[in-house]
């Protein structure tokens, strides 16, 4: 695992904080952390009726609040794990797109300088804390989230991972529209095949308004 120790911050808006993002990562001020990593569980299974949103800042995908409720969730739900999370255990709850009409600058995050064509951002909540949890507490210690971040670049290689999504997008031109998709969603398709090998990792905030430092 490669730990992220010297960054800068991106993006626009009134921001406050030390752990704001995106940031810029400078690959030669990274540490690069041994025995430490990510165990990705049931991302093989699949979600069915993942309902897709246009929220005004990209596009979100998630599962009905109904199935996410469900008693059954714990086996039929996706989750992460592992020593890079001090081996807690973080909910799938949704992912999301960030592109812009540039095929160079989509992306939030960048790695030395450089951006990608579009960023997706799988995000995930720690099972420790329920409901009933006292959600200010957890934002203070910084662990209630954990966000998955992929790269995208454009290239003659046809994504078939991203068909069920891409070919309904015109049902959603309008901010607040939403379209429930008729065909499954299997996580692991939407990672690289190299998923096990290197990661960066650095604690952060989220990147639209209120920008609250609770992710890792």
């Amino acid at each position: 695992m490669l730990n992220v120790i010297k960054h800068t911050q991106l993006g626009s808006g009134k921001k406050s904080g030390r752990y704001q993002s995106p940031i810029n990562i400078e690959m030669d001020r990274i540490v690069y952390v041994p025995n430490l990593q990510l165990s990705f569980i049931n991302y093989d299974n699949y979600l069915y009726s993942m309902r897709m949103t246009n929220n005004g800042h990209g596009v979100k995908l998630h599962q009905p609040n109904d199935m996410i409720d469900d008693e059954r969730n714990d086996r039929l739900g996706c989750f992460i794990t592992g020593t890079a999370l001090n081996n807690d255990i973080y909910r799938f709850l949704q992912f999301h797109f960030h592109w812009r009409n540039s095929h160079s600058s989509g992306s939030e995050h960048a790695i030395d300088g450089r951006k990608f064509t579009m960023e997706m951002h799988i995000v995930h909540q720690n099972v420790r804390y329920d409901k009933n949890e006292a959600l200010f507490n957890r934002i203070l210690a910084g662990d209630l989230f954990t966000v998955i971040a992929v790269f995208f670049n454009e290239t003659d290689h046809h994504n078939h991972d991203l068909d069920p999504i891409i070919k309904h997008l015109h049902k959603i031109i309008n901010i607040d529209s939403e379209y429930t998709l008729e065909q499954p969603i299997q996580l692991k398709n939407l990672l690289p095949i190299e998923k096990q090998i290197d990661f960066l990792r650095y604690y952060g905030s989220y990147t639209t308004p209120d920008c609250q430092e609770i992710k890792n």
